[in-house]
């Protein structure tokens, strides 16, 4: 971009260095008390004539410092130049100017207004020359036309000095240029003003490294510009806070060192340091170009998230952390020279270099890696991470990695690499531990390509335990043996002893035979008792005795350690933890099965995310602990019975649908029950420990003999006692003993889930969950809380199932599911008080005994539906009441009907609004109520007119929104809301005569759709489809003075289909009562002629009766159903009052205003306000 290509505003070195003195003078300037216009007009003998200080050129005498300068001359004008001190209040100059300040030049002012303000295409140039200086507490270039600069300092010495806002660019575009020496300070400098005017400074030539002093630098415009291209090596520095949408363009080596937010371009052609090496210095724009950008920040962690593009070229310097997010295009190479760089975004084009003394890690991509000697490697982000390199890896002799390990075996509880090229692994190791830290094997990298192993030493280690690095295929593993647990061996029974490969397989596990070998195959050992690891191949590992054990880790899915045959060399098989927590870890994607059993004083922690199956004669003593994925039954009580199972969070127990007895039980994480049928029981025979996990069961949601998967704490300790009697015989007696610790405690959540139940009214205590036998206690008759359902409730088919302590009774410490409320009715008022006794002669009566209360009523249940439930069987009645609202009547529909003789036969177009509040309230097994509101329109035409008959066609559409009550829950109240949308066609004819006759038959077709949204539960959408047929009839009669009275008769049949709608656990189908309805009606009719029209008022009172059974809502399972009905028979009355004026021949309009009342019926159908008005014209 070169200087003549278009208008800018120009700083030069010089600037700068005056700008503290000229911004106090410019702030002590008196108030201006004259004012003085230049007023010399070109051309000019000599320049002499041109000078500021010849009081001819000025109206008033030669400015003072108070005084108000105005230059406003043509085009091409020099004025004012300024060769020794000078100051002026203020200075305008307007219009085709250009002012010179320049050797011992000095100018002094307030506001400094340059350009026009009204957006002319002007000239108004200042330039400041060598020696020059213009101090102003305020400086605005406002921009013009042209092709000279606005603004131009050029020259040692030169400066511009502004103690406020520097603004280039108000109400055109500004410009400023910076050469050879000149020096620019601010307060503010702001390029362009937002939505107005862009502005474009340039700083050219041999200026000098602080040519550019503010504390803010604004680039307000998008199309604003700051652009740097100096002469030298040494960078400018940019010191100010940098904001704006604009753009920054680097052709020479710039030093950021403000708190900058610039969300603009930054194009780079040359070198841009960010950062001081200390604390400031900031980027956030988008970087791009060919150039490079150094960050130098001291100690601390900064971020950069924009995105670095072109072939810009990255360096990391200093001790600071550099956190680069972000997808970055760039295929310049990026150094790490210093600190760490946290690549936590994508770098797939660059290529990284790690330099002695500096750290790569984070969360993200790169091309290529080279770590030299005293570089690092370090995966993650402050914690646990992979890290990916998509193509070659290089770790130089003298490098390091640093590794977070946590679990092994655990996917995110080490860090990774991973390796998509080749890998040169030398260097060394560091290892910080988290949780879960162990004996096993870590994989500390994968690797696609080759790998070049030159050794991988260990450095920073965790103490207690022994390392070792190996590379096996395309991994790069840890061993870590030792600690509690012990030395690591490797099963490899179905290999070939020494020769270095884990083989795995198939196998016996004996005493001193060398089926055990180490990670790199070399030897062949027998079993020593610490740590077993199985991987290569799975297969089945038969144990012939017993066999102690410290831990063991499952790499290879399908491994199956089996009990010996017993036969002859074959001793019973089983495994003796040497650890009251012995970790068993599984891998992620491993399921291991035990079919022999745990026996001894020691417990086991099934750890990793893998699934452990135990299928054996389990009896251990110590505690069965899951941390982390499943431990699961293969069979009925394998569980030992004297174990306390501890299920911590991250662990789940699955019984698998077997029956297990455990000896106590803590739920931190889940336990489940659920097998493909229900009635599973998980018997604890000791303390329950709640501690907000979960507990699945499995349950035939039902009625009340359904089966359920059951929790039993079990308050008695079987005993036996064995007595032998004569000879060989003996006898065995079992008796119980209380248990005091079996109890309750702490708080779980309990989740159903439904196995084939269709859902049933419960009766009585309800479906069984929780026992309690033997005098254990479940906080049933206390507390209440040990137990809660997750989601409040469960339900199938129509019903809700809720989970209650104690039975129906409010007896015991069982738990049930009902999907019934018991309710008291109200008691029976008391009996009158008995008649006092007789005063009269004769011996005094007794008092009368006080009358017998009655018997307060039982509870009476009442079913709980879920809330779905009435909000679906409500749905019919509110689709016929939309169809209602948009057949009406003839003369709701369309006006007064043109009988014959009243004029020629014409064809009419007509069209009408409608509003309408029903309520409508159905008996039924939830007695749904719907308070809706309808609005929307009606228009048809005529398609043929004779004399006395009239046909024709209309379409019509209704908004409607239903606020819906029902039973729910067992209660009744508001249960949701249902928004509708009927879209009609419908067809008529029309026959009226003279004699006030009249028939109308219309056909109406209705597509609906429909969103009901329940409370607390998804909403459901659907759609549904209704046909309307109607005939009505009426005859005037005249009464006299233009009033007459017309019986009416109305005769409707609707029919509907609803489609059916998808619920939890449940399909809903509409049988849509299809009936009649009739209505009778009387209206009083008037006729007053109105100018060249008539208005016709009227009154109606119709009686409706609605004869069309019940809809049933039917909620259904795999094989059975629930019918929900409700009413839609009724009767109601209705009033209303309308009108229609005719205006003119073809004009009329029409509407009415209507109440309609409930008279009785299982449907009591009534509505605050029915209204519509339309316009009919004839053509």
């Amino acid at each position: 971009m070169t200087p003549a290509s278009r208008p800018r505003a120009v700083f030069t070195p010089t600037l700068i260095a005056a700008a503290v003195a000229g911004l106090v003078c410019a702030s002590a300037l008196p108030r201006a008390v004259a004012q003085s216009a230049w007023t010399s007009a070109p051309p000019y003998a000599d320049m002499a004539r041109a000078d500021w200080f010849n009081a001819a050129n000025w109206s008033a005498g030669v400015p003072g410092a108070g005084t108000a300068v105005t230059v406003n001359l043509v085009p091409g004008t020099v004025v004012g130049i300024v060769s020794g001190p000078a100051s002026a209040a203020s200075v305008d100059a307007s219009n085709g100017t250009l002012m010179v300040v320049e050797g011992a030049g000095r100018l002094d002012t307030g506001l400094f207004n340059l350009g026009s303000s009204d957006g002319r295409d002007v000239q108004t140039l200042l330039r400041i020359g060598s020696g020059g200086i213009v101090n102003a507490a305020r400086f605005v270039s406002q921009g013009g036309g042209g092709t000279e600069h606005t603004v131009s300092l050029s020259g040692a010495g030169s400066a511009l000095n502004v103690a406020g806002e520097l603004q280039i660019g108000r109400s055109g575009t500004g410009m400023m240029q910076l050469d050879e020496g000149a020096r620019v300070s601010a307060g503010t400098l702001q390029i362009g003003q937002a939505s107005t005017a862009d502005g474009h400074v340039l700083v050219i030539g041999e200026t000098p490294v602080d040519a550019l002093v503010a504390e803010r630098i604004v680039l307000a415009t998008p199309g604003s510009t700051l652009e740097i291209s100096r002469a030298g090596t040494a960078p400018l520095v940019l010191g100010a806070a940098i904001s704006g949408p604009g753009r920054l363009e680097v052709s020479s080596p710039v030093t950021l060192t403000g708190d900058n937010t610039q969300s603009g371009d930054i194009v780079l052609g040359s070198t841009l340091r960010v950062g001081d090496g200390a604390n400031a210095g900031s980027v956030t724009g988008n970087l791009s170009g060919f150039g490079r950008v150094v960050f130098d920040r001291g100690p601390g962690r900064v971020a950069y998230d924009g995105a670095i593009g072109g072939s810009i070229a990255i360096d990391k310097e200093n001790a600071g952390t550099l956190a680069l997010g972000g997808a970055h295009d760039t295929d310049g190479r990026t150094r790490v020279l210093g600190g760490t760089l946290l690549v936590n975004g994508a770098l797939p084009r660059s290529t990284v270099e790690v330099a002695g003394g500096a750290t790569l890690g984070g969360l993200g991509q790169v091309k290529a890696a080279t770590v030299r000697a005293g570089g690092t490697l370090a995966p993650g982000d402050g914690g646990v991470g992979t890290f990916a390199v998509l193509g070659d890896l290089a770790l130089d002799p003298g490098s390091r990695l640093h590794y977070d390990l946590g679990t092994p075996g655990v996917p995110g509880a080490g860090d990774l690499v991973t390796v998509a090229g080749n890998l040169t692994l030398d260097g060394s190791l560091d290892v910080s531990e988290r949780v879960g830290y162990g004996n096993g094997v870590q994989t500390l990298m994968r690797v696609d390509g080759s790998i070049a192993d030159n050794g991988l030493e260990l450095g920073a280690m965790p103490t207690d335990f022994t390392h070792a690095v190996h590379v096996r295929g395309s991994t790069v593993e840890l061993e870590v043996s030792g600690g509690a647990v012990g030395t690591n061996q490797f099963w490899d029974g179905g290999g070939t002893a020494g020769d270095g490969v884990v083989a795995g397989g198939d196998g016996n596990w004996r005493y001193l035979e060398p089926q055990w070998t180490d990670i790199a195959g070399r030897n062949a050992e027998a079993w020593n008792g610490n740590m077993a690891i199985f991987q290569g191949r799975a297969g089945a590992v038969t144990i012939d005795g017993l066999f102690d054990f410290k831990g063991m880790q499952f790499r290879s899915d399908g491994y199956r350690l089996e009990e010996g045959s017993h036969a002859e060399g074959s001793l019973p098989g089983r495994l003796v933890p040497q650890l009251p927590e012995a970790p068993v870890r599984v891998d992620a994607g491993v399921t291991a099965t035990f079919n022999v059993g745990i026996e001894g004083p020691g417990g086991i922690l099934k750890t990793g995310p893998g699934t452990l199956v135990l299928a054996g004669r389990n009896d251990h003593g110590g505690v069965t602990a899951v941390d982390e994925g499943v431990l699961r039954a293969g069979r009925a009580n394998t569980f030992s019975e004297a174990s306390h199972h501890d299920v911590r969070r991250g662990g789940t127990l699955d019984l698998a649908g077997h029956d297990q007895t455990v000896a106590g039980l803590t739920v931190a994480g889940t336990v489940s029950l659920v097998g493909t049928e229900p009635g599973t029981r998980l018997t604890v025979r000791g303390p329950y420990v709640g501690q907000d996990g979960t507990l699945r069961l499995g349950t035939r949601l039902g009625d009340s003999g359904s089966l359920s998967d059951r929790l039993v704490i079990d308050g008695g300790v079987r005993e036996e006692t064995r007595a032998l009697k004569a000879g060989t015989v003996s006898a065995t007696a079992t008796g119980l003993r209380a248990n005091a610790a079996a109890s309750v405690t702490g708080r779980t959540q309990v989740q159903i889930v439904n196995l084939g139940g269709l859902g049933a009214l419960t009766t009585g205590d309800g479906i069984e969950v929780v026992s309690a036998i033997n005098g254990a206690t479940t906080t049933a008759q206390t507390t209440r809380d040990a137990f809660a359902l997750v989601g409040g409730h469960v339900d199938a088919g129509a019903f809700e199932y809720r989970l209650h302590a104690a039975d129906a009774q409010g007896l015991g410490e069982n738990w049930y599911l009902r999907s019934s409320v018991g309710v008291t009715p109200p008691p029976p008022p008391p009996p009158p008080p008995p008649a006092p006794p007789s005063s009269g002669g004769g011996n005094p009566q007794p008092p009368a005994p006080p009358p017998t209360l009655p018997p307060a009523p039982a509870p009476v249940e009442r079913p709980a539906y879920r809330v779905q439930v009435p909000m679906l069987a409500a749905l019919p009645a509110q689709l016929r009441e939309s169809d209602l609202t948009m057949l009406s009547n003839l003369h709701q529909r369309s006006g007064a009907p043109q009988a014959a003789g009243d004029g020629p036969p014409m064809r009419r177009a007509w069209g009408r609004v409608i509003v309408a509040d029903p309520t409508l309230a159905q008996r039924g097994a939830v007695d749904p109520r719907s308070e809706m509101h309808l609005s929307g329109f009606q228009a048809g035409t005529d398609l043929w007119a004779g004399t006395a008959w009239r046909a024709g066609v209309y379409v019509g559409q209704l908004e409607g929104k239903a606020q819906v009550q029902g039973f729910a829950s067992g209660l009744w109240g508001a249960i949701g809301r249902t928004d509708l949308r009927s879209r009609y066609i419908g067809g008529y004819a029309t026959f009226a005569e003279p004699g006030g006759f009249y028939a109308d038959a219309v056909l109406q077709f209705g597509r609906h759709d429909y969103t009901a949204q329940p409370l607390a539960a998804l909403p459901i959408e659907g759609k549904g489809r209704s046909t309307v047929a109607s005939l009505e009839i009426g005859q005037s009669f005249e009464l006299g003075a233009g009033w007459a009275l017309e019986p009416q008769l109305q005769l409707i049949h609707q029919s509907r289909s609803i489609d059916e709608a998808l619920i939890p656990a449940a399909v809903v189908s509409q049988d849509s009562a299809n009936g009649w309805m009739a209505r009778a009606g009387l209206r009083l009719k008037g006729r007053i002629a109105a100018g060249e029209g008539v208005v016709e008022p009227y009154g109606r009172i119709n009686l409706y009766r609605m004869a069309a059974g019940a809809d049933i809502a039917r909620f259904a399972g795999p094989a059975a159903s629930t019918d929900i009905a409700s009413s839609a028979s009724g009767s109601a009355a209705e009033l209303a009052g309308g009108f229609s004026w005719r205006i003119g021949p073809a004009v009329s309009v029409y509407g009415e205003l209507g109440r309609r009342f409930a008279l009785g019926g299982g449907l009591r159908s009534r509505a605050s306000v029915q209204a519509s008005a339309g316009v009919n014209v004839r053509w």
